[in-house]
């Protein structure tokens, strides 16, 4: 990603394939993999293939995992439901 005279504190609308595989910190050719099937879409400027940062920010997005459920969070959920006037 090359900064020109922008603020720093402002992101690229697109980045090249290597900048994207640095930023996600995946392979390039694990990165052409996603772009052939479809999960990041690609634009071609001549020669060159961008992906838009929006794109690879809304794959993280989406494959973002949330952590496990513990036993401990249904006893926390009927407490709340409880302290709300709530029966379970």
């Amino acid at each position: 990603m090359r900064n020109s005279s922008h603020d720093s504190s402002q992101r690229a609308a697109a980045m090249t394939k290597s900048d994207a595989a640095k930023y996600i910190g995946i392979s390039e050719r694990y990165l052409d993999k996603l772009i052939a099937n479809g999960s990041i879409p690609k634009v071609k400027l001549g020669r060159k293939t961008l992906l838009r940062t929006t794109d690879i920010e809304a794959l993280l997005e989406a494959n973002l995992k949330k952590p496990p459920r513990t036993h401990c969070d249904r006893f926390i959920r009927q407490s709340r439901t409880n302290q709300s006037g709530k029966t379970p």
